[in-house]
């Protein structure tokens, strides 16, 4: 076998051009496949890093008769379900992420943290590097004892010193002691600084109207996902009938912890697998049908040699080294491009996928790439090892293959590839042309607001020097002020929840005289915002006039609230209660409508929102839009300053304009429709090669026979319209087999696509038109080509 790689080295040297394509060819297809195979594992493949993982579940509490974003849970019932279920152990609860002001001498620094529960750590079976966990005297009601460090925020902000385990630190108006650090890179949903006992949360004490707690637990021994959803369930039916207004409707969603952690990911990393699967395979047929090309033209040599006494068996091994040789070599190539694709995705760390920071060219990446290695070798080698073991080789070692059917059965597998190639690319270029028309419909959706000029930032309060609410509110009149004297700043506002980011607050809407079970009210999304808010956002005001900023019983819908409640009327003058056990508390009316805001997603139609005035609940961690015309850093800095001054101990965080949040939004999109389209393009090029590489050949089998046709006075056009005709009807075919590929596979991408139909048809006719120029092009010049050619010396061919 190593004469046989000696051999088939000889004559990859000897033609180094088919060497070069052909190695760039597989290196392309291999290496695309690896990076996004690596992707795909840390995503989706690899377990979570956490003590048998696959019995981890998360447990939502949904409602159908509700239009809550996210299935939280109230504290009252993640402490009923914990001691009711059998088939979930261990119980969780995980608040999102929250600010905290980290209190330090001469400033503060914002972070972010949970609050858990303390089983949360011993059901991840995951360890602290230094002290401990929480105990369970730790996780009760009343002050805050404790807290776990991340280890990024132990480096960053404590240098990585063993003697912060003991140490009280100034957390808001607490004062825990840091119990330990976590090892490097670890996180539970969300990517947080910091953990506390979660029972001393004042939240909990609001009842069980109040929800925000994300449930984890690990299924019992011999327990399955089913049998936890239909215990929880009747659980949650006992609530209904306990707690008629607060658990009226709920319902539980039980999903695997990993299935949750990629549901929104699995989709676009299929697709892209999906695609880069077709770029190897038109790689490799584009590969396969230049070995047959150069297999039928060493047909006298093999003929040759079998009459010596060769054995196909002999020459098939021969062939098939060759073919393990190129695809090995490619392969080689290929993990040093994939080395690199992996450097820059994990430079870029894109958020949309957990863990890219980590990539690396793992056992399992590199088991992969010898897969696709050895794949490559058989689909390269398989044609021209069956092609050596047919044929009259007597024939072909006489010279006469031209016209046999040797030729003939050459070019018609060589035509079958390309076929073949054509179909995938036109499935390529379909799905990017979809992924290209949705996101250019999604970037015509205003959001609702103008994003220009606009710059957003968050400050947090310390809540023991800001105890009470009008603390909070003459703060932020004081700090608005002092914006607004900036020469730069035309508007500034603040609000409770800022479109583009993480985190929603939903609220159940009592409206005037609707008799409705508190149970069965529907849900509004809940605001605070100051007067100024819609000015500086550019918000528009289309009926009525804003909030009074003194009057917190006034205020203020978007216009999706006031059709969805008030289809057939004037909203303004109607009265609304908002949340739970509303009865005795006042009336709140509604004074003006403002325009709708895509809050979730330029792609997430917007929802009813109330935005009640700030002096209703003056704000502990605002959210401030600043309307500016000076430079972004300038006008930062400058506010910096300001805030400074004001109050040191208050953190400015979270900086970034709207239009960088916007264009986070889109990331995710535009990461897929660049590369598919990258992908798509290869492919394109490929095909075209591959097209150009048949009708070519084809031209050199009929060389004799377009002599003839010229010396009986063809004329040129006749012959250029043969040749197109040949090569079209190729492409034609490959055309729509890959568009009814296309089509079927569709609805695949309906949940991919926005604004339109996962049928498209200007994006499937507009890729397959795209091939039908390229195809064109590759083959116009072998047809030009054969007709210059001379017939005296095409008659001698």
């Amino acid at each position: 076998m190593l004469k046989d790689f000696r051999h088939g080295a000889r004559m990859l040297r000897k033609n180094p051009g088919f060497t070069s394509f052909a190695l760039l060819a597989l290196a392309i297809g291999i290496g695309a496949n690896t990076t996004v195979f690596s992707v795909v594992n840390q995503a989706l493949l690899k377990p979570p890093a956490y003590r048998e993982p696959g019995r981890l579940v998360l447990v939502q509490s949904m409602n159908i008769k509700q239009e809550t974003l996210e299935g939280y849970s109230s504290y009252n019932d993640f402490v009923d379900i914990g001691r009711q279920s059998k088939t979930v152990q261990s119980l969780s609860g995980i608040s999102p992420r929250w600010n905290f002001s980290l209190r330090k001498t001469g400033g503060a620094e914002q972070v972010a943290g949970q609050w858990v529960s303390a089983d949360l750590f011993p059901l991840l079976g995951v360890n602290p590097i230094l002290g401990r966990t929480f105990l369970a005297a730790e996780d009760r009601p009343g002050d805050m004892q404790a807290v776990v460090l991340s280890y990024e925020l132990w480096q960053r902000t404590f240098g990585g010193s063993p003697s912060i385990v003991g140490t009280a630190i100034r957390l808001d108006a607490s004062s825990p002691v840091v119990v330990g650090v976590m090892p490097r890179g670890f996180k539970f949903i969300e990517d947080v600084d910091l953990w506390v006992p979660l029972a001393p949360n004042f939240i909990n004490q609001r009842g069980r109207g109040v929800r925000y707690l994300s449930l984890a637990g690990r299924l019992a021994p011999g327990a399955s996902v089913e049998q936890a959803r239909t215990e929880l369930a009747g659980i949650m039916k006992d609530f209904e009938a306990k707690y008629p207004n607060t658990n009226n409707g709920f319902f539980p969603k039980v999903l695997a912890l990993r299935d949750y952690l990629t549901a929104d990911t699995r989709p676009i990393l299929f697709m892209l697998a999906g695609a880069v699967a077709f770029v190897l395979l038109i790689a490799c047929a584009n590969v396969a049908n230049l070995v047959l090309s150069r297999t039928l033209a060493r047909r006298q040599e093999i003929a040759v040699r079998i009459a010596l006494g060769a054995g196909r068996g002999r020459l098939i091994r021969q062939l098939v080294a060759e073919s393990l040789l190129l695809s090995g070599t490619g392969g080689a190539l290929g993990l040093v491009l994939a080395a690199w694709g992996i450097f820059g995705i994990r430079s870029m760390d894109w958020k949309w996928v957990a863990g890219l920071g980590e990539l690396r060219l793992e056992p399992g990446v590199l088991g992969f790439t010898i897969f696709a290695t050895l794949l490559s070798a058989l689909i390269v080698g398989v044609l021209p090892a069956m092609r050596v073991s047919e044929g009259n080789w007597g024939i072909d070692m006489r010279g006469e293959g031209r016209s046999s059917t040797v030729g003939v059965s050459g070019q018609r597998m060589r035509s079958t590839l390309v076929v073949a190639e054509i179909a995938l690319t036109t499935v390529l270029l379909a799905g990017s042309g979809l992924m290209l028309r949705s996101l250019i419909r999604l970037l015509d959706v205003h959001p609702g607001f103008d994003t220009q000029n606009l710059l957003v930032f968050q400050v947090n309060l310390p809540s023991d020097k800001y105890q009470n609410r009008e603390q909070a509110r003459q703060f932020y009149e004081r700090f608005s002020a002092e914006i607004r004297t900036l020469p730069t700043v035309s508007r500034a506002g603040a609000v409770s929840r800022l479109p583009f980011r993480a985190g929603n607050i939903t609220s159940s809407l009592t409206v005037e005289g609707r008799a409705i079970p508190e149970g069965d009210l529907p849900s509004i999304d809940y605001r605070i915002a100051s007067d100024s808010y819609f000015q500086a956002m550019g918000i528009p005001l289309l009926e009525g006039r804003v909030a009074d900023p003194r009057n917190a019983e006034e205020l203020n819908i978007n216009q999706t609230a006031a059709r969805r409640f008030w289809p057939h009327e004037s909203a303004i003058g109607k009265r609304v209660k908002f949340g739970l056990g509303a009865g005795q508390e006042p009336w709140k009316t509604v004074v003006g409508i403002v325009g709708d805001v895509h809050h979730l997603a330029l792609e997430t139609a917007p929802r009813p929102e109330a935005y009640r005035p700030y002096i209703a609940n003056p704000l502990g961690s605002p959210v401030i839009a600043v309307r500016t015309t000076g430079n972004v850093e300038t006008v930062t800095a400058a506010i910096r300053e300001r805030l400074r001054a004001l109050d040191p101990e208050v953190p400015m965080f979270n900086v970034s304009t709207m239009d960088q949040l916007l264009g986070r939004s889109l990331q995710s999109r535009r990461f897929s429709v660049f590369l598919l389209t990258v992908f798509a393009g290869i492919a394109l090029f490929l095909a075209g090669i591959g097209l150009y590489g048949v009708v070519s050949y084809a031209v050199g089998l009929r060389t004799h026979e377009i002599g003839i046709r010229v010396a009986l006075g063809a004329e040129k056009s006749v012959l250029v319209r043969m040749v197109l005709a040949q090569g079209l009807r190729l492409a034609g075919l490959g055309l729509a087999i890959g568009l009814a590929i296309a089509l079927a596979i569709g609805p695949v991408f309906a949940k991919l696509v926005f604004g339109i139909g996962s049928r498209d048809p200007l994006a499937l006719f507009a890729g397959g038109g795209v091939l039908f120029v390229v195809a064109l092009l590759a083959c116009y010049f072998p047809a030009r080509r054969a007709a210059a050619l001379d017939p005296m010396v095409a008659l001698r061919a």
